[in-house]
Protein backbone atom coordinates (compact mmCIF):
# COMPACT_ATOMS: atom_id res chain seq x y z
CA UNK A 1 0.00 0.00 0.00
CA UNK A 2 1.60 3.32 -0.89
CA UNK A 3 0.79 6.52 0.97
CA UNK A 4 -1.40 9.04 0.11
CA UNK A 5 0.34 11.68 -1.34
CA UNK A 6 -0.11 15.42 -0.71
CA UNK A 7 -2.01 16.06 -4.03
CA UNK A 8 -4.39 13.12 -3.50
CA UNK A 9 -4.76 14.73 0.48
CA UNK A 10 -5.58 18.06 -1.51
CA UNK A 11 -8.10 16.46 -3.64
CA UNK A 12 -10.03 14.52 -1.23
CA UNK A 13 -10.23 17.35 0.97
CA UNK A 14 -11.48 19.30 -1.67
CA UNK A 15 -14.29 16.34 -2.50
CA UNK A 16 -18.12 16.55 -1.23
CA UNK A 17 -20.23 14.16 -0.96
CA UNK A 18 -24.03 14.58 -1.05
CA UNK A 19 -24.72 11.19 0.48
CA UNK A 20 -24.49 11.53 4.51
CA UNK A 21 -22.74 8.39 4.77
CA UNK A 22 -20.61 8.73 2.48
CA UNK A 23 -19.13 12.30 3.33
CA UNK A 24 -18.98 11.16 7.13
CA UNK A 25 -16.68 8.38 5.31
CA UNK A 26 -14.64 11.25 3.86
CA UNK A 27 -14.44 12.92 7.19
CA UNK A 28 -13.16 10.38 9.10
CA UNK A 29 -10.99 8.87 6.65
CA UNK A 30 -9.09 12.48 6.80
CA UNK A 31 -9.19 12.72 10.61
CA UNK A 32 -7.83 9.51 10.68
CA UNK A 33 -4.80 10.43 8.00
CA UNK A 34 -3.75 13.41 9.67
CA UNK A 35 -3.93 11.90 13.66
CA UNK A 36 -1.31 8.90 12.38
CA UNK A 37 0.79 11.08 10.83
CA UNK A 38 0.52 13.33 14.04
CA UNK A 39 1.16 10.09 15.97
CA UNK A 40 3.77 8.86 13.21
CA UNK A 41 5.80 12.11 13.85
CA UNK A 42 4.99 12.00 17.92
CA UNK A 43 6.64 8.33 17.92
CA UNK A 44 10.04 9.34 15.63
CA UNK A 45 10.11 12.36 18.17
CA UNK A 46 10.24 9.51 21.41
CA UNK A 47 12.78 7.50 19.44
CA UNK A 48 14.93 10.38 18.32
CA UNK A 49 15.13 11.49 22.43
CA UNK A 50 15.72 7.38 23.64
CA UNK A 51 18.72 6.79 21.11
CA UNK A 52 20.27 10.58 22.42
CA UNK A 53 20.06 8.59 26.17
CA UNK A 54 21.31 5.46 24.56
CA UNK A 55 24.60 4.00 25.48
CA UNK A 56 27.63 4.89 23.18
CA UNK A 57 27.84 0.99 22.35
CA UNK A 58 24.14 0.67 21.38
CA UNK A 59 24.54 4.27 19.51
CA UNK A 60 27.11 2.73 17.71
CA UNK A 61 24.25 -0.25 16.66
CA UNK A 62 21.73 2.08 15.86
CA UNK A 63 23.86 4.23 13.48
CA UNK A 64 25.79 1.46 11.18
CA UNK A 65 23.03 -0.89 9.65
CA UNK A 66 24.95 -4.01 9.79
CA UNK A 67 25.05 -3.97 13.89
CA UNK A 68 21.17 -3.07 13.93
CA UNK A 69 20.87 -6.14 11.55
CA UNK A 70 23.20 -8.35 13.60
CA UNK A 71 21.56 -7.06 17.28
CA UNK A 72 17.67 -7.66 15.35
CA UNK A 73 18.63 -11.43 14.92
CA UNK A 74 20.23 -11.94 18.32
CA UNK A 75 16.86 -10.60 20.10
CA UNK A 76 15.03 -13.06 17.39
CA UNK A 77 13.26 -10.23 15.76
CA UNK A 78 14.80 -9.94 12.37
CA UNK A 79 11.52 -9.82 10.68
CA UNK A 80 12.05 -8.23 7.36
CA UNK A 81 8.32 -8.76 6.31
Amino acid sequence: MRPWTRTYLIWIAQLRFVQIGQEATRQHYLHEVEHIRERVARLEQAIMEAVKLASPALQQVINDPAGAARYRGYLGCDYRG
